[in-house]
């Protein structure tokens, strides 16, 4: 379950985004920082049942930073008004399929698509409420929509393995 504090901060955030800000409120964004990565601890234990390429990832190696990089954008907000994580075979950087959680879910199948192969990436998302974001049910919720792209995730990476090998 995310708490409303989580979500209060990237709301605010998102109306404050500057640094005099931010410094002001970093002892709240370590609060709801150390409650998302405890959240993805949580995901990452849920997914292993299923999936133990991931079962060794530390929530620090899938979860982005807050910091954006702002040189060539022409929004110089410093900040992302989000949490997400990615939890797969070597964490963000792995280069592998894996599961995404931004406050959504990730991949999906390509089976005679074959249009679809055009594509870099391939993401299947839901929007979550509110509601159930605060709700005792997220985690079942997040955890059965992973279990079910896991397939997908596995063919993913077995090409992949096949480009590297």
């Amino acid at each position: 379950m995310i708490s409303k504090e989580l979500l209060n901060f990237l709301r605010d955030l998102k109306k404050n985004n500057h640094k005099e800000w931010f410094h002001k409120n970093k002892p709240v964004y370590q609060q709801v920082r150390r409650e998302f990565e405890q959240y993805i601890a949580l995901l990452i234990a849920g997914i292993a049942q299923f999936d133990d390429t991931v079962k060794s990832l530390e929530p620090r190696d899938c979860i982005f930073r807050i910091n954006r990089d702002i040189r060539f954008s022409k929004d110089k907000s410093p900040y992302k008004t989000n949490f997400g994580a990615y939890i797969a075979p070597g964490g963000r950087k792995g280069g592998y399929a894996g599961y995404y959680f931004h406050l959504k879910a990730i991949r999906n199948e390509i089976f005679e698509h074959i249009d679809l192969l055009n594509h870099k990436h391939f993401t299947v998302s839901e929007p979550l409420s509110e509601e159930l974001l605060t709700s005792e049910s997220l985690t079942d919720h997040v955890l059965s929509a992973y279990q079910a792209l896991y397939p997908m995730k596995y063919f993913l990476n077995e090409a992949i393995e096949l480009g590297r090998g």
